[in-house]
């Protein structure tokens, strides 16, 4: 019986997600793309800073 509408979620889901894929490049990339620097917020705090070491 909803067999249909699964499939509609489905394509819609697809849709939206190849979408916002497209808007991390713009959005969401770091400031520094090479990642030389570490923010403050990370490199102060004890419980993130041992990743980046």
């Amino acid at each position: 019986r909803f067999q249909r509408f699964g499939a509609t979620i489905s394509q819609y889901f697809a849709i939206v997600l190849e979408k916002v894929s497209r808007m991390i490049i713009n959005l969401i990339a770091p400031e520094d793309h090479f990642f030389i620097s570490i923010p403050g917020q990370i490199h102060n705090d004890s419980i993130y800073m041992p990743h980046f070491k």
